[in-house]
């Protein structure tokens, strides 16, 4: 996920969503839902942080297709 950051799962947590590069990106821990990106972001602002990001660390980003995310 962002810079490579990575975690360790509490006991009984359920991974949801992971990525590519197996980091977890999204669990379940009890009741609560949690997830290691930004769902309050719109389509244009995550655009413009890939764009800006991308290059700044092209090999975390090269495999991003904006035009297959869904939103």
């Amino acid at each position: 996920m962002h810079h490579r950051d990575s975690f360790d799962l509490p006991p009984n947590a359920t991974i949801l969503a992971y990525t590519t590069n197996n980091y977890i990106a999204a669990f379940r821990f009890g009741s609560a839902y949690c997830v290691q990106f930004h769902p309050e972001a719109t389509f244009s602002e995550f655009n413009e942080w890939i764009q800006q990001t991308r290059t700044d660390e092209l090999e975390l980003y090269e495999n991003i297709n904006i035009d297959k995310i869904l939103y």
